[in-house]
């Protein structure tokens, strides 16, 4: 059996989990994200999801609809896609396996979460795509741009095209996970 020493750079992580940087790097390097607006811009779109740059574990979520406000400081403001499909892709260096997420029901009752959830807490299960290779091509491609060796792409399939929404560098992998 061979064994690899496997840690993403400190470097690259710091990158990854401010969320602002994270996605101006993946887009200069040609990767596929939602728009995005920092702190004192105004966001362009209908209706964006409002979270602290440094947020943790689906915490701090907030979906807003625009209304002409600067997105405050310490924030980042990502264009909600409404996805045919979302993706999670777990790597390893090279190796991917990829699972489609699910709902689970603890979601709270307001209209606006029915409309809206944060799916941030949903297992995911297993699945076969066809175009597996392109969404892989995708998540490699996001991975190169902020050398990581290990962790999980959150992905989503909107109008026909893969959208990067964030690389998770500690991802859970569990039953929930992967039922």
């Amino acid at each position: 059996m061979e064994f690899f020493y496997v840690i993403n750079p400190a470097t690259s992580i710091e990158k990854n989990v401010t969320k602002d940087i994270a996605l101006a790097i993946m887009r200069e390097a040609g990767v596929r994200t939602p728009d995005f607006f920092t702190a004192g811009q105004t966001p362009t779109t209908g209706i964006y999801v409002q979270r602290a740059i440094n947020h943790e574990s689906g915490e701090g979520f907030c979906l807003m609809k625009y209304t002409g406000e600067k997105v405050p400081d310490g924030h980042v403001a990502v264009a909600a896609l409404s996805p045919t499909q979302e993706y999670r892709v777990w790597f390893v260096r090279d190796k991917m396996r990829r699972g489609r997420r699910v709902g689970v029901s603890l979601m709270h009752e307001e209209e606006e979460r029915k409309l809206y959830p944060c799916r941030s807490k949903f297992g995911y299960e297993d699945l076969t795509i066809e175009d597996r290779d392109s969404l892989f091509k995708w998540v490699a491609k996001a991975v190169s741009a902020m050398h990581l060796d290990v962790g999980a792409a959150d992905v989503v399939l909107y109008d026909g095209k893969y959208y990067i929404l964030e690389i998770n560098t500690a991802p859970a992998v569990d039953t929930t996970s992967l039922s």
